[in-house]
């Protein structure tokens, strides 16, 4: 399986539009939307009919009790925890749990998460952390646009961060013992 992962587009669907098809160029038939804006990652039904959504801190849904602000999805046979922010914040409600707590109690292989428009590909504590990075043009946090790939086979699951001309500018690979 292949999941493209996106986050911080901030309503700069132009760009997202051309990660999409990018990511849909490598083989992606499940996208995922990590927040900011939440209407944004609804656009990407347009590219997969396999889409998934979390909000931003910035988002009105993000305040609405019927909108999970963090979901556990399995991506290829790895248990992945989906979130704008990897650590609890003011912001949170209450029924969302800290993600610290939610990797410990779930045993989450991946987690897939946005909100510092920096993207990171690593191993940490046995799991695959990625960051797709800014997913929105000209943004002053993020030296590029990027956005994330996953690649599962087996108990295999690779993230790839892309740029826009399709280079690698990180990667990392989770074995599942």
């Amino acid at each position: 399986m292949i999941a493209a992962v996106f986050s911080d587009s901030h309503k700069d669907l132009k760009t997202l539009s051309l990660a999409a098809e990018a990511a849909k160029g490598f083989g992606a038939t499940k996208m995922i939307h990590l927040g900011d804006a939440f209407r944004d990652g609804l656009a990407l039904k347009k590219y997969s009919g396999d889409v998934v959504v979390v909000p931003g801190l910035w988002c009105n849904e993000y305040h609405d009790s019927m909108v999970p602000n963090r979901l556990i999805i399995d991506i290829g046979g790895f248990k992945t925890l989906l979130t704008h922010c990897n650590k609890a914040t003011p912001e949170d409600m209450t029924q969302d749990g800290n993600p610290d707590d939610i990797i410990k109690n779930e045993d989450i292989d991946i987690l897939l998460h946005g909100h510092t428009h920096y993207f990171e590909a690593v191993i940490r504590e046995g799991r695959l952390d990625l960051n797709p990075g800014s997913c929105r043009a000209n943004d002053k946090r993020a030296a590029s646009v990027t956005y994330g790939l996953i690649f599962t086979e087996g108990k295999k699951a690779t993230g790839k961060i892309m740029d826009l001309d399709g280079k690698v500018v990180a990667e990392t690979t989770l074995i599942k013992l």
